[in-house]
């Protein structure tokens, strides 16, 4: 038996010990930036048809351990981000830095978690 997976590429929003300010950030300042096709990853493409029997499988995730710099590289590549960049002529990166700074972790590492999005099914032959 194959086995037909959907992965979620750019996976979902990470979650910090002081994820609040992160999420002010995702999505209050470049949320409105982000594309209509993006409310699929935030279901985990359950609003996109799957004409599969669908099997339960374990939830996934992608622990990464990054320090201030990874993360914001991060968030400059978004989509969201440039497109909010274009919209309004300035970086909002920066100001993300400037709330982020005081509260991350002493030892300059914080543990980021993704969780991936992951539709699966047997095909039959």
């Amino acid at each position: 038996m194959r086995k037909f997976y959907v992965l979620d590429s750019e996976v979902s929003l990470p979650k910090l010990a002081n994820g609040r300010l992160f999420l002010d950030f995702y999505d209050g300042v470049v949320g409105p930036y982000w594309p209509p096709e993006r409310r699929h990853v935030h279901a985990n493409y359950r609003t996109l048809p799957f004409p599969f029997d669908e099997l339960p499988h374990p939830e996934f995730a992608l622990t990464l351990y990054w320090n201030l710099e990874q993360l914001l590289g991060y968030v400059s590549s978004w989509s969201a981000t440039t497109r909010y960049r274009k919209a309004n002529g300035d970086d909002p990166v920066p100001r993300l830095r400037a709330t982020l700074q005081p509260e991350w972790p002493a030892q300059g590492i914080a543990a980021i978690r993704m969780p991936i999005g992951l539709r699966v099914a047997c095909l039959k032959p």
